[in-house]
């Protein structure tokens, strides 16, 4: 069976979670490539699978028109420019991988979320009436924005339809296939299937950046305890609730020896975030720190929290917990999504309720005050997750699943 996993991004949460997900579908025996962007960024680790760096997309990164305060003329015209770039690149790069996947004819492919990819919807079809079986990782069904452009509203209405059509779609949670169900109810739910979230094991390793590199980073003063929050910097990670809870840590818990560090590639202007740390008087213990995190440095950064915090306020599912997990410290997420389904409360973590700074600073006081308690709930986790999210287990059920639609 040849299987090709398709993510276009080379770096990044998803391109990491195709990564492993290959490498489980391959230790099962089926013939599984890679299909990645050409800066596939973990390109040095072992792996028992083929890659293709096929697809030539944008970076990460900031964007000066995304980041400027007031709307000029030129940030316009700019963010207008981008547009279109990001249009006709997603074009040639689709038209590019339609010609790849017809001239080699794998068994099926599978991918992750389409509805933003333009006409993505009319290659995936022609791919499909070739013969070859098409299949999802459905990371999300919905826009995050109420986005009011009417090509791209067309552009998921066309995708939307292709739902259908799919031999086999998967969800990280089975919060997210309910709702899936729900809202495309023309959808066979036999083809639905749960895909647990798996780990990051095999990705961060010994020649990770040493802790003291980081914390020194970061300015850490060697008797403070980290939170750490890291992943997609926007504000429905909760990270204005997060700087109220670090506020109410150090003023009304008198908390002296913390400190905050918010890491990741920002989706958004960060400046109103430090705004609000100037504003609350924690400048000097937190830090915003929005620019992409390499998988060389992921685990630093995660090792050196004592506690890894969650305050989403919406969340499908986050793949930054099972990182969390295999470092093995406890975290503490909100109960939103599927986190609930993955964070075991009082276990491996706390869960408290969205847009709540006085729950989640209470909970991070808890385990900052308890080292043996965080300590008994981080290796709680770890034990989560080389057992129920142990990327050769899960690539198990897929190839079962795969071998059923063939």
């Amino acid at each position: 069976m040849k299987v090709y996993v398709v993510e276009p991004f080379g770096r990044g949460g998803l391109l990491q979670l195709s990564h492993l997900l290959s490498e489980g579908l391959s230790a099962n025996g089926v013939d599984a490539t890679l299909v990645t962007g050409m800066d596939y960024e973990l390109e040095d680790r072992p792996r028992n699978f083929d890659v293709v760096k096929l697809w030539s997309l944008w970076q990460f990164g900031s964007n000066t028109a995304k980041n400027a305060k007031s709307k000029t003329w030129a940030t316009k015209v700019q963010t207008l420019w981008d547009g279109v770039s990001k249009i006709l690149i997603w074009q040639r790069e689709w038209i590019k991988f339609t010609r790849f996947v017809l001239a080699n004819k794998p068994d099926i492919i599978m991918l992750g979320t389409i509805f933003r990819y333009p006409l993505g919807w009319l290659y995936l079809n022609i791919i499909r009436l070739s013969g070859v079986k098409i299949s999802q990782i459905c990371h999300e069904y919905e826009l995050r924005e109420k986005n009011k452009n009417q090509v791209i509203v067309l552009y998921k209405k066309l995708n939307d339809r292709l739902y259908k059509h799919f031999d086999a779609i998967f969800f990280l949670s089975d919060y997210l296939r309910q709702g899936f169900l729900n809202s495309f109810d023309e959808v066979d739910r036999n083809k639905t299937h749960i895909l647990p979230m798996g780990n990051a094991q095999g990705l961060l390793d010994d020649n990770d950046l040493k802790l003291e590199t980081i914390r020194a980073r970061y300015a850490i003063e060697d008797d403070s305890s980290v939170i750490v929050l890291f992943g997609r910097l926007a504000t429905d990670k909760g990270i204005p609730d997060l700087i109220d809870a670090f506020a109410i840590l150090k003023h009304e818990f008198e908390m002296n020896n913390v400190q905050l560090v918010i890491s990741g590639p920002a989706q958004e202007n960060t400046t109103k975030w430090s705004d609000q740390i100037k504003e609350l008087g924690v400048e000097q213990d937190a830090v915003i720190d929005a620019q992409y995190v390499p998988m060389a440095e992921m685990g630093a950064l995660v090792k050196m929290a004592a506690v890894v915090v969650f305050p989403y306020r919406n969340a499908s599912q986050s793949y930054s917990l099972q990182i969390a997990y295999i470092c093995g410290r406890p975290v503490v997420a909100t109960n939103v999504g599927a986190l609930p389904e993955d964070v075991i409360d009082n276990k491996s973590g706390y869960i408290v309720e969205p847009h709540a700074p006085r729950q989640l600073a209470e909970a991070i006081a808890k385990l900052l005050n308890d080292p043996a308690k965080a300590k008994e709930m981080g290796e709680y986790a770890y034990q989560l997750s080389v057992t129920k999210h142990s990327w050769k287990n899960i690539g198990k059920e897929v190839a079962a699943v795969f071998r059923q639609i063939l």
